[in-house]
């Protein structure tokens, strides 16, 4: 799991379905604003905090993941994910929850070959939305990383994304 450890990233669904699986998980970010969020849980034997990583240390820990792990709290709304694409682009499948179906997640995770997303719902118990981000993780595991390097090196292939915005600037203009 990578990010900002707050409620709005919501990693606590991460940490506990890691524990319900009896794996062990890598938490690359730290606290920004809710510096006592989770601590309970970042405390846990199954749970490694790396803190904040860039280049190649950051890239070597996502390409020898089993799966990357993509939360959200219901109330957070993110437009986009880069940390999508490293992880795709490292071949690495994700396990997601979404609670609108159209999450930046949603974006990236768009075929069943890239990773598996559960839509949950604020009704839904802590333990229900954890059960399932635990069944999306299992089901990563089984993923092709060829494939996912495969489609993420497209998907994520600098050179094309900035054909496409430089075409949007130029319509605008």
């Amino acid at each position: 799991w990578m990010g900002r450890i707050d409620k709005d990233k919501a990693p606590h669904y991460a940490i506990l379905a890691a524990k319900k699986l009896n794996q062990k998980i890598k938490i690359l970010g730290e606290p920004k604003y809710q510096l006592d969020y989770i601590q309970n849980l970042l405390n846990d034997k199954t749970v490694e905090v790396v803190g904040t990583v860039h280049g190649d240390e950051k890239m070597k820990i996502i390409s020898e993941a089993k799966c990357a792990i993509y939360t959200l709290d219901k109330d957070y709304i993110e437009a986009g994910a880069g940390v999508l694409g490293e992880y795709l682009i490292s071949g690495v499948s994700i396990a997601a929850i979404s609670w609108r179906g159209n999450d930046a997640v949603c974006e990236a995770v768009d075929q069943p070959q890239l990773g598996q997303i559960q839509n949950v719902n604020p009704s839904m118990s802590e333990e229900e939305i954890v059960n399932k981000l635990s069944e999306s993780i299992i089901a990563c595991k089984k993923l092709d990383r060829r494939i996912i390097y495969q489609i993420g090196q497209d998907k994520y292939n600098m050179i094309k994304i900035m054909k496409r915005i430089f075409a949007i600037m130029d319509r605008a203009n």
